[in-house]
């Protein structure tokens, strides 16, 4: 399962005092917990953090998506140029991420509801459940799809939805970029 990843580790003076290699579900998510600089170089400082990261869900040091907090995450988005689409925050509370949509250029759409969840890898009847619309999303997602679904409903730019972090599984950058052009072309 996932890579494994050496990194030198420097100590106080820069000078490379020894290796660490660590299991990650995902390359990525090292760069979302740590700077890693040039030839690989990591800070003991920065160990310790991957350490705890990777201890969170007691599965014997490896790096795993679940095993990220919001700010890890977000940053994690970041670095996979979701910014160029969404202006993500998180909540006061740390517990969710709050997604507006940014306005597109003439020529893309503005995402589904479907497209959302397909970018941030989020699960089927999270943001719409049997009977009501969750996490303060009422004013965004409509209750009522007209039979056309609720992943097609766009939500238009301007507008914020509100996802919980631990909902959030991001593996890539944002899926529904191709869509956004491509839907705009029907």
């Amino acid at each position: 399962m996932g890579d494994t990843v050496t990194l030198n580790v420097v100590n106080k003076n820069q000078q490379q005092a020894r290796k660490f290699t660590i299991q990650v579900e995902d390359k990525n998510f090292i760069n979302s917990i740590v700077t890693v600089k040039d030839n690989n170089t990591i800070t003991e400082s920065d160990v310790q953090k991957l350490q705890q990261v990777a201890q969170r869900s007691g599965d014997y040091g490896i790096i795993e998506g679940s095993d990220l907090n919001g700010e890890e995450k977000l940053n994690l988005a970041n670095n996979f140029k979701f910014n160029e689409y969404y202006d993500i925050k998180l909540s006061a509370d740390k517990k969710y991420f709050q997604i507006t949509i940014k306005k597109t250029p003439w020529y893309c759409s503005d995402p589904t509801l479907g497209v959302i969840k397909s970018d941030f890898g989020i699960r089927d009847n999270v943001l719409v459940k049997k009977g009501s619309i969750p996490y303060d999303n009422a004013g965004v997602i409509p209750a009522s799809s007209h039979g056309a679904g609720y992943d097609n409903i766009k939500i238009p730019a301007g507008k914020t939805i509100n996802v919980p972090v631990s909902e959030i599984n991001i593996d890539s950058t944002p899926h529904g970029a191709v869509y956004r052009f491509f839907s705009n072309m029907n």
